[in-house]
């Protein structure tokens, strides 16, 4: 069963006035999706083997990954190592060329596991059946130098549609009726673990109860005219 829900996120100011954004420790951003590499943004799998992952720019416009090869790793969601390709035979499996990764890459074809270094990945000890993926241009995985995403494995197939849009909303009245949409705006989307995603957002997750954040701009003149944080329940 596949359920579908948009959430709205406004926000006006009392002029107009540029968006200032932090900057990310690496540009661009990288997401898990199916065996179709087709783009679709999916965070929810039944086989360890289904998970491939992808990369590249958050947005129409916006910045790609950097140029090069890149270290990989799974994690459980505290940090626990579940497989590397840190002593493959390919250690920098990930190549990103113009920005964008050059394949979309099955996870267990790329990495050996932590446990006795076959091909593959430890499963996760989480109740969730919740993981981490990891793409970075350091071996040791730090911060500045790397990108994550968060996945499930779960052997039930029940699956729900999460879009998130954001929009100036020039009269203030919280609703989207002029449709301003505003691209690349940074959300955290969470259910027990985080989904970092930049507008317009379309997941595909598990039925669940989710909090959507949005961040808020450096502007103290801007002001939002939607909830925030905005709960919603996909059953």
């Amino acid at each position: 069963m596949k359920r579908s829900l948009v959430m709205l996120i406004a926000i006006a100011s009392l002029m107009f006035s540029g968006i200032a954004y932090a900057a990310p420790p690496l540009p661009g951003a990288i997401f898990t999706t199916d065996s179709s590499c087709s783009g679709v943004n999916l965070n929810i799998f039944t086989d360890k083997d289904a998970v491939y992952l992808n990369g590249g720019p958050t947005h129409l416009g916006a910045a790609g990954l950097t140029d090069g090869a890149y270290y990989v790793q799974v994690t459980e969601p505290n940090g626990t190592v579940l497989g590397t390709s840190v002593g493959s035979a390919v250690e920098r499996p990930v190549q990103v060329v113009g920005g964008e990764f050059a394949l979309c890459y099955q996870l267990s074809g790329i990495l050996i596991k932590a446990s006795d270094a076959q091909p593959g990945y430890d499963t996760t000890t989480n109740p969730g059946g919740e993981y981490k993926v990891w793409v970075s241009n350091e071996a040791s995985f730090a911060n500045n130098s790397t990108k994550t995403d968060n996945f499930k494995v779960k052997a039930e197939d029940e699956r729900a549609t999460l879009n998130v849009i954001k929009f100036y909303d020039a009269n203030a009245n919280g609703i989207n009726d002029d449709a301003q949409l505003i691209t690349g705006w940074k959300v955290r989307i969470q259910d027990g673990i985080d989904y970092i995603r930049f507008t317009p957002v379309s997941i595909i997750v598990a039925p669940d109860d989710y909090t959507v954040t949005e961040f808020m701009p450096i502007e103290t003149n801007w002001m939002r005219t939607t909830p925030n944080p905005v709960l919603v329940t996909l059953a």
